[in-house]
């Protein structure tokens, strides 16, 4: 629905964009520019594979490692882009992709933005399709740590995003709890329960994440812990039982 002369400024700034970026799960792009015929170009790598959905559709069930492995590789590309201050803004099924080598690759920055330095950008949000959006949200870095849930939701679950789902699904998954749980958060209808960005996000799961080690105590420092007080953490799925 925008005009032809805000298209074009869209079109070059998406190039401009991409051609900052060197992250090995976004699309690189080589070149942009306007012909002489007053069109405009952006060269790019050439990407074999299925959008993200498809993938999910004729793929799953996914092994864990390949679940885990799709979504640190997203969390990360996502990381940099918010490391760089910028948003993505378009997040959708076919803006991700998976090659044929089973990475991800995040395509389509038309509508990123940069949150210090476009003062002057000239598209509305309106024009942007709100695919995973909450209901009147307004789009900030919180409203981008959701649609980064959809996807790893997706991902994690195999069944496709809308207003219906349901959490819960995350527990069918054998992939890690501390990737379940992120994912959870990400989800968090109100908006400061979630994830400030990306990197908060990947901080989160990457800290921890590694394995745990055995710890012994003697007597006496484990009396020291109970006078510290303990807190018993479980995640739901997961509850004690009588054993």
């Amino acid at each position: 629905t925008s005009e032809p002369e805000i298209m074009k400024k869209r079109f070059l700034r998406e190039g401009k964009k991409l051609l900052s970026y060197a992250h090995p799960h976004i699309v690189r792009a080589y070149d942009y520019g306007i012909l002489g015929d007053d069109s405009a170009y952006i060269k790019m790598e050439f990407i074999s594979g299925n959008r993200l959905s498809d993938f999910i559709i004729e793929k799953f069930p996914l092994e864990k490692s390949l679940i885990e492995k799709l979504c640190m590789q997203y969390v990360d590309a996502m990381a940099y882009i918010h490391s760089k201050t910028d948003l993505h803004r378009d997040i959708s099924y076919s803006n991700v992709m998976v090659t044929n080598n089973n990475d991800i690759k995040i395509l389509d920055f038309g509508f990123a933005k940069n949150l210090n330095d476009d003062t002057n950008y000239d598209t509305s949000y309106n024009d942007i399709q709100r695919k995973f959006v909450l209901p009147r949200e307004q789009y900030t870095s919180y409203t981008e740590v959701y649609c980064i849930g959809a996807i790893l939701y997706t991902i994690i679950t195999g069944k496709l995003f809308d207003n219906t789902f349901d959490i819960n699904n995350l527990e069918t998954s054998n992939c890690n709890d501390k990737l379940k749980e992120g994912t959870r958060i990400c989800l968090s209808e109100k908006a400061e329960q979630r994830f400030k960005n990306a990197q908060e996000l990947k901080n989160y799961l990457v800290t921890n994440t590694c394995e745990k080690k055995e710890n012994f105590y003697s007597l006496d420092s484990f009396r020291d812990i109970i006078k510290r007080g303990i807190e018993l953490h479980f995640s739901f799925g997961n509850l004690p039982t009588n054993d």
